[in-house]
């Protein structure tokens, strides 16, 4: 009897806490006035401020994006904001078309495949299925959020992100040098973040100081030159130039 006590005590303890954690994340949230140019990125600076370990909370917003993106990215309208360049990335890498092969193939054969492994193994019929069930939505995610997340640039950062994969902020006064092209043994040294590996990066970014790229996962990166992947390289490379007078 005692015991349960002791539980109930436990419980109200932790509800209280929550309660509390809560409220903090609240206020948090709504006193910061730091403007976002992508969706759960203030919620995830949020959380972190408040819980901490930042990995785990990445991880869980990583998958949030994910299924939003999948399932409810279709019915978003894409944001602009005043003063802020857009550029896109996926125009040349064929992403639709490969997504969309994908789906067809996986239709058909997931349905074959789960009952040939059920013949064996249930259990692992359903697991098989799951994740490859989970992957096409990961790869829907992905190409919404391509569309909703394009490189912007304002008057102070370059903000990269390669759908839900990769992204990274890049201070535009930490720009060194900007180029179209390197030869074939720079090439080696640059961080490339390209959608899709059909197609080459054709802009060749040098830092003055390095900075962390974030991929999935929360994993980091520290790099001193990246190169990706834009429709209108010229234009990107104007507006960077224009900006930061190179």
């Amino acid at each position: 009897m005692e015991l349960l006590y002791v539980w109930a005590f436990v419980e109200i303890l932790l509800t209280l806490y929550a309660l509390y954690k809560l409220k903090k994340l609240v206020l948090a949230y709504k006193e910061d006035n730091h403007v976002y140019y992508y969706a759960f990125e203030k919620l995830e600076n949020t959380l972190i401020q408040v819980y901490g370990k930042p990995k785990i909370i990445q991880y869980v917003i990583s998958e949030i994006r994910v299924f939003y993106y999948a399932f409810y990215g279709w019915f978003v309208k894409k944001k602009s904001f005043d003063n802020v360049s857009e550029f896109t990335y996926i125009k040349e890498t064929m992403y639709g078309v490969f997504l969309w092969v994908i789906f067809i193939s996986t239709m058909i054969e997931v349905p074959i495949v789960h009952y040939f492994l059920s013949l064996w193994s249930v259990p692992v019929a359903w697991v098989v299925t799951g994740v490859t069930l989970y992957g096409m939505i990961w790869l829907l995610g992905d190409y919404k959020a391509i569309k909703h997340m394009p490189i912007r640039i304002d008057e102070i950062h370059l903000f990269i992100r390669i759908g839900v994969r990769s992204k990274v902020n890049i201070a535009l006064s930490n720009i060194d040098t900007i180029l179209s092209n390197v030869n074939e043994e720079e090439k080696e040294s640059y961080k490339h973040l390209v959608l899709m590996t059909t197609v080459d990066a054709n802009i060749y970014i040098t830092l003055k100081e390095k900075i962390h790229i974030k991929g999935i996962f929360g994993s980091k990166k520290g790099v001193d030159k990246v190169a990706l992947y834009v429709d209108e390289p010229r234009l990107f490379m104007d507006d960077i130039n224009n900006k930061t007078m190179l």
